[in-house]
């Protein structure tokens, strides 16, 4: 099962601001965080791993300008954290998982078998989230996205709760000049030397 840890926040941020929720108000924020159903689905015809939140499908909804501004505020309260990491941890402990986010080695599964960090530059991170957003924003530049992206980074580098680094025990691909399948391809080789390790045991 793969779970995109980064797509619950973005959720809970959509519905945040769909139901006009203060994005200043912390307390109301982790009881929207501890009430919020968010689920994935299947994937579709794009290869995308759907979302849903509150039974409404925002797979595309949570990508828009306004949710990706105000996500990082809202990742960084601890109420909210705690909220979303407690149900990550419900997911892993109850399926085998691969999981992405920014804190998933270092807090929310600390002894996972195989860790890996993904990187790849700010100008191909911000040429990838343009096709990603396809039609949803057409008016919207590699430059300017490449800021919101760079903003976003600095926030959750710098935030108290659980910030963004890397885990020492983790291994580090650059993704800059690989394609999506080579990305596959090391992270599979990754895990099946993992697999082999523990059989050997």
């Amino acid at each position: 099962m793969y779970i995109d840890t980064g797509a619950m926040y973005r959720a809970l941020t959509w519905l945040a601001l769909e139901e006009g929720v203060d994005l200043g108000d912390e307390a109301a924020l982790s009881r929207l965080a501890r009430s919020a159903e968010i689920s994935f689905g299947s994937t579709d015809e794009a290869g995308r791993q759907l979302v849903y939140c509150q039974g409404v499908d925002v797979t595309d909804a949570i990508r828009r300008s306004a949710v990706s501004v105000a996500v990082s505020g809202i990742a960084a309260i601890a109420g909210v954290r705690e909220a979303l990491v407690q149900t990550q941890r419900r997911l892993a402990e109850n399926h085998h998982v691969v999981m992405d986010g920014r804190d998933i080695g270092t807090v929310v599964l600390p002894r996972a078998e195989c860790k890996i960090y993904l990187t790849a530059s700010l100008e191909e991170r911000a040429r990838r989230r343009k096709l990603e957003l396809a039609g949803a924003e057409q008016g919207k530049g590699e430059g300017e996205i490449a800021e919101e992206i760079r903003r976003r980074d600095d926030a959750d580098i710098n935030r108290a709760n659980s910030p963004l680094r890397q885990a020492e025990d983790s291994i580090l691909i650059d993704t800059t000049a690989l394609s999506f399948q080579e990305v596959v391809d090391q992270a599979i080789r990754l895990v099946e030397a993992v697999l082999e390790k523990e059989d050997a045991c």
